[in-house]
């Protein structure tokens, strides 16, 4: 994992872009029984909804300002209660916990944006991932988000904690690449 390259000090990524990269977004859709013409916004997080550094209400005050009925949120990592589901304003999926890597691959994939409203990220091991599928990754210019995603050219950072700036995030058609 770590080592020289002449004189200096490598960090070795270990992100196995074979099997984290792109693959048809509609076959990712109708394995994963996602729909196929909605624009589907995923936020991932082990507990997210309920660990407060993962800024969960931030992210839901942000969907409740956008519009569109052709739009859904996707969450891994936990399952959404039903109070959670009643209060947005479209479609919402469950994927619950998944932990291997080519039902991570499938989703990723499936996906138009990836969003993390994370508060305190240092490595974003997630936002990476969904680079590696061709996934459009969106989150807060804050801790090491910033070294991950280049504003507007492999993504979208918006300012710290802005619901307004977060909730202005366009998606196009549900199959375009970034």
């Amino acid at each position: 994992l770590i080592g020289l390259v002449g004189s200096e000090m490598c960090i070795r990524d270990r992100l196995n872009t074979v099997r984290f990269s792109p693959i048809d977004k509609i076959v990712a859709r109708q394995l994963l029984q996602l729909p196929l013409n909605t624009q589907l916004i995923l936020f991932a997080a082990d507990s997210g909804t309920q660990n407060p550094y993962k800024g969960w209400p931030l992210l839901k005050k942000a969907l409740g300002r956008m519009s569109g009925s052709n739009m859904a949120i996707v969450v891994l990592g936990n399952f959404l209660c039903p109070d959670e589901i009643s209060s947005f304003p479209f479609a919402s999926y469950s994927m619950g916990k998944i932990s291997d890597e080519y039902s991570l691959t499938l989703l990723y994939n499936a996906v138009d944006v990836y969003v993390t409203s994370s508060l305190a990220e240092s490595f974003g091991q997630t936002i990476i991932e969904a680079q590696a599928c061709g996934t459009i990754p969106v989150g807060f210019d804050l801790g090491g988000i910033p070294d991950i995603i280049e504003h507007e050219k492999t993504g979208y950072l918006a300012r710290e904690k802005d619901i307004e700036d977060l909730s202005l995030v366009h998606i196009s058609e549900p199959t375009s690449p970034i």
